[in-house]
């Protein structure tokens, strides 16, 4: 998939999750989806430090841009633009990673 056949998908999801009752099936199965999508190749505890570190706040199309370098082995802090000591951090993390 590229970015932009998942950020779709990610809006899909998101309007069913926002417009939707939640205590719905329509509802559960989007979260889930939207969930496995973005963890199938990411940890969550990348992903919060990424949303915790970005200079901006995380959209769908940069989500969409994590999933997608996620699922090709990409490093994802060139993906979205971190603060500097969290691009540090997160490229010695990766390539500890990597090496191992």
């Amino acid at each position: 998939m590229n970015d932009e056949k998942v950020q779709a998908l990610l809006v899909q999801l998101t309007t069913v999750i926002e417009n939707v009752p939640a205590d719905s099936a329509e509802y559960f199965q989007a979260g889930r989806q939207y969930q496995k999508l973005l963890f199938a190749h990411m940890t969550l505890r990348e992903y919060e430090f990424i949303t915790q570190n970005v200079t901006h706040e995380l959209t769908l199309a940069d989500e969409a841009r994590l999933i997608t370098a996620a699922a090709q082995g990409k490093m994802l802090s060139q993906v979205v633009d971190l603060n500097e000591d969290a691009q540090i951090a997160y490229q010695l993390r990766w390539l500890r990673k990597k090496s191992s």
